[in-house]
């Protein structure tokens, strides 16, 4: 297999709209997509084994790109990682209900399978509505924030017509990091649109602005390098934008060691 996009799988309502997403993004990208389910243990494999199977030739019939499936038993959160990472995969897609109840505080299970991957991760809520045209792209005052760049470029290498929103704080205006950020788009010709919001959190303002009228159809954000336990207990920032009230999806960028 070439390109691969990795679909997290349980059968669920949310697995169906993160597969509808990776047809559409596998389908740009001309990449296969793989179906990788974790197990609860040993006994329940060959049942798995048997519907994933039936899936797949289902999935033959509308999509004509090379596809499989990977069954792992083991940690959720460790797991979908290596599958991602064995398979060279260029994207996991997964879909999520929500941070809610407990996982408020310890953090969510989506958010737990993302980090800690270098591989880029998208964020799904509910079936797909919309084609791809506008990406609200955050820049925050970090240097990690510019980690994001090669992923714009990517998707706008694979989506023409494709427009950023480069949103960032008005406290941040003068940051030089807005400098690189449309700097980089203007070399790389990418379209692109500048998006000032008012507010002392970007994540914050990011998610009232998606939720009042922005027109945008994904975000992309970067996830906490090390977050700590307080970080945790009073939310972890691209938590807020992660679960938008609108459901807009999200691209999540690990940060690496290396900043570009």
């Amino acid at each position: 297999m070439g390109k691969t996009i990795v679909v997290a799988w349980d059968f669920s309502q949310y697995s169906e709209f993160a597969l509808n997403y990776a047809i559409y993004f596998a389908n740009h990208f001309r990449a296969g997509i793989k179906l990788a389910h974790i197990a609860k243990n040993d006994k329940e494999l060959a049942e798995t084994e048997q519907k994933l199977q039936i899936k797949i030739r289902e999935l033959a019939k509308i999509f004509n790109g090379e596809t499989g499936y990977q069954i792992k038993t083991g940690n959720l959160y460790t797991e979908i990682g290596r599958i991602a990472a064995e398979n060279f995969a260029i994207l996991v897609i997964m879909g999520t209900p929500g941070a809610n109840g407990f996982q408020k505080i310890t953090g969510s299970r989506a958010l737990r399978v993302i980090t800690g991957n270098e591989i880029p991760f998208l964020v799904i809520h509910r079936a797909m509505k919309q084609q791809l045209k506008r990406v609200l792209f955050l820049v925050g005052d970090n240097k990690e924030t510019l980690q994001k760049l090669p992923q714009a470029k990517f998707l706008s290498d694979n989506f023409s017509g494709l427009t950023f929103e480069v949103c960032y704080l008005d406290v941040f205006a003068l940051h030089p990091n807005i400098s690189v950020v449309t700097d980089f788009f203007d070399k790389q010709k990418i379209k692109y649109e500048k998006k000032v919001l008012k507010g002392k959190n970007l994540h914050e303002a990011a998610t009232e602005y998606l939720k009042n009228g922005a027109v945008c159809n994904m975000a992309i954000t970067m996830t906490s390098k090390n977050p700590s336990i307080a970080d945790r207990f009073l939310g972890i920032d691209e938590e807020k934008i992660i679960f938008n009230d609108a459901k807009i999806p999200v691209m999540c960028i690990n940060p690496k060691q290396e900043i570009l």
